[in-house]
């Protein structure tokens, strides 16, 4: 599995500064490193990505939305908001290639990802968009200790 999941990230490599499949590639494998039983729990959610015709029919007919979060992080969290608890229900992470010194662009974050973070805030759960592995794995080191 760790040879399948090299070969991806050097074609992803292969484009100009580093892919998001890449920065995807190396915060899970990061992550299972670090933290074995959060990245268990850790799960891609795949709905990016240009579909036309009745290929984009039959997922959007299937339940595939636009803007819906890269991954979940379905660990359950306790946070201190003055003096109160609040729970979080787990953690919805959407992941952009980082800005590099090349390209100096990072991915952008679309409307329809800004209204789902905001719903899904609304109704208990965390959201975070990371731009590259190194701010995905402090996103959810954080998470994990209750920061946010």
């Amino acid at each position: 599995m760790d040879r399948e999941l090299e070969k991806l990230k050097k074609a992803a490599q292969k484009t100009k500064g580093k892919s998001e499949l890449a920065e995807a590639i190396d915060f899970l494998k990061r992550l299972k490193s670090e933290d074995p039983c959060t990245e268990a729990l850790t799960f891609a959610i795949p709905n990016g990505g240009f579909r036309s015709g009745a290929g984009a029919r039959n997922l959007s007919l299937s339940g595939v939305k636009a803007g819906v979060p890269d991954y979940f992080v379905a660990v359950p969290r306790s946070v201190q908001l003055g003096s109160m608890v609040v729970w979080r229900h787990g953690l919805f992470l959407e992941l952009k290639r980082a800005t590099n010194a090349q390209n100096k662009k990072g991915g952008s974050v679309s409307k329809q990802q800004l209204e789902w973070g905001e719903a899904l805030s609304v109704k208990g759960y965390a959201f975070a968009v990371a731009w590259g592995a190194d701010e995905a794995l402090q996103v959810v080191r954080d998470y994990l200790k209750g920061r946010w």
